[in-house]
């Protein structure tokens, strides 16, 4: 349900809770968003086979502006100097002057150096990583597309713009620019499974971190998430010069060394000694597994083992 690399799995389960943008989130706001969010997938599955365009026009859009985007939104902007090699589906701004300004441009892809983020919609359900045999193979790979459109847009904005969201309605991913690697390290959730829609049950690697007390919360924590990570605000530059994305893969370093050093005193402190105990009162079992004799296993956990065994 929660995948990918540009984010610890240990700050967006439980580093994120403490986190001021996460607090300031109005419980009742955030239910609102999840019940839009669910009639529009309703509304949705109401049609068969539903196209791009119907599921840019009838969810995607809805849905970002449902999240704080609004209608700050400039649909296919050509982000080519020559030609339409380079033309997301649409661009985000974090205020209407931006927003204004962006298309008050001359030039198509002068417009990118006003925006926070480009928007790659695919219909409902598509591959994101492959080709579907006989579908829309003319397009290529939807990921692909978007490294392509990221990097046209880190090059004309001269790094200002660095963010993608590729989506199907289902699955929603945010890319960065920035990434060791842009190909693998993005945040992909869900939305199918945080919202318990049909066909979209939970697999192996959806189990549910041992803090929540169930897959309801799991649920709800997911799509509160999509609504903190997707949403404008965590787009835009703080008086301290970071977006939230940046304080999160800051914070998302500090929750992954605490981890490992939790496993590190977990291992010396729990693990070993019981095994070094355990040797202790079968030295003849435990040697006799490993190939040694019971003189050196003894000798070894007593600070004796000098001599050849």
């Amino acid at each position: 349900m929660i995948t990918g690399g540009l984010f610890t799995r240990d700050f967006l389960t439980e580093g994120i809770l403490s986190t001021s943008r996460w607090q300031a989130l109005d419980k009742n706001n955030v239910a609102a968003i999840r019940d839009k969010a669910a009639a529009l997938f309703a509304k949705l599955a109401q049609i068969r086979n539903p196209s791009e365009p119907v599921t840019e026009k009838d969810l995607i859009y809805p849905l970002l502006a449902a999240i704080g985007w609004g209608d700050r939104v400039f649909v296919q902007p050509n982000a080519s100097v020559k030609g339409r090699a380079d033309v997301p589906d649409a661009l985000l701004f974090a205020d209407e002057d931006a927003h204004a300004r962006a298309r008050r441009e001359w030039n198509d892809w002068q417009r990118f150096k006003h925006g926070l983020c480009i928007v790659e919609a695919k219909r409902w359900n598509r591959l994101l990583d492959r080709v579907e045999k006989g579908k829309e193979a003319d397009e290529g790979v939807p990921s692909t597309q978007m490294l392509r459109y990221l990097r046209r847009a880190d090059d004309v904005t001269e790094g200002r713009l660095r963010w993608g969201v590729l989506t199907n309605g289902r699955v929603w991913r945010l890319y960065w620019q920035g990434a060791l690697s842009v190909a693998e390290d993005f945040l992909e959730i869900d939305l199918g499974k945080a919202l318990d829609l049909p066909g979209c049950e939970f697999d192996l690697l959806d189990r549910r971190p041992n803090s929540f007390a169930d897959d309801g919360q799991w649920r709800a924590h997911a799509f509160k998430l999509f609504v903190t990570m997707f949403g404008p605000g965590a787009f835009i530059q703080q008086p301290d010069g970071r977006t939230f994305h940046d304080s999160a893969r800051l914070q998302g370093k500090f929750w992954e060394s605490r981890v490992a050093k939790s496993l590190s005193d977990s291992v010396f402190d729990v693990v070993f000694p019981s095994l070094a105990s355990a040797i202790r009162r079968r030295p003849r079992i435990i040697a006799s597994c490993a190939g040694f004799s019971a003189r050196c296993c003894s000798s070894i956990l007593d600070g004796t083992h000098r001599v050849l065994c």
